[in-house]
């Protein structure tokens, strides 16, 4: 299985949001043997005035987060991706897990991380889940490609400040 993700910016309703997903997977994803989608929503404690975690809380999210995939292992599950937005982080994976199952992964692991996590688990071999709240639309792959070019020049010394014109080159056999 693959381990290729991608993180992207963009908006959910009028709220800033975060979307990581594992890109790679798309091309099997149809495929797997998981019936069931989870979905972990784990309530921020401290989140700022955009409903993203500020500071410590960005580690402390994550290895809630790592206490679930290793909760669920490779063998009952595949984590998809997540979701940061509103005060939330929602943690999606595809499962073999009944309902009542993930419900005490999740009890297990909100008691012992001291975070408010709820469970949603549905049937989804349509992977509707991973296409429609994960898979990026057109627009955002714009944007994830804009920050690569972002990211790039200022690896090479640019600190985007100074405007300048921008040259496209179409290239026929």
């Amino acid at each position: 299985m693959s381990d290729h993700w991608e993180t992207f910016p963009c908006t959910i309703g009028e709220r800033p949001a975060f979307i990581t997903y594992d890109h790679g997977v798309r091309q099997e994803i149809e495929t797997l043997p998981y019936p069931n989608y989870t979905r972990f929503e784990i309530a921020l404690k401290n989140p700022d005035e955009r409903g993203l975690p500020r500071g410590d809380e960005f580690g402390a999210i994550n290895a809630v987060e790592d206490q679930l995939a290793e909760a669920i292992g490779v063998e009952l599950g595949l984590n998809v991706g997540r979701i940061t937005t509103n005060g939330r982080r929602y943690v999606l994976f595809y499962t073999w897990l009944d309902a009542s199952t993930a419900e005490s992964i999740g009890k297990s692991t909100s008691a012992s991380s001291g975070y408010d996590i709820t469970l949603s688990h549905r049937p989804d071999a349509e992977r509707h889940g991973y296409w429609n709240e994960l898979f990026p639309t057109d627009d955002d792959w714009q944007v994830i490609k804009d920050i690569r070019v972002e990211d790039a020049l200022r690896d090479r010394g640019d600190d985007l400040s100074e405007p300048r014109p921008i040259t496209h080159w179409s290239y026929f056999p």
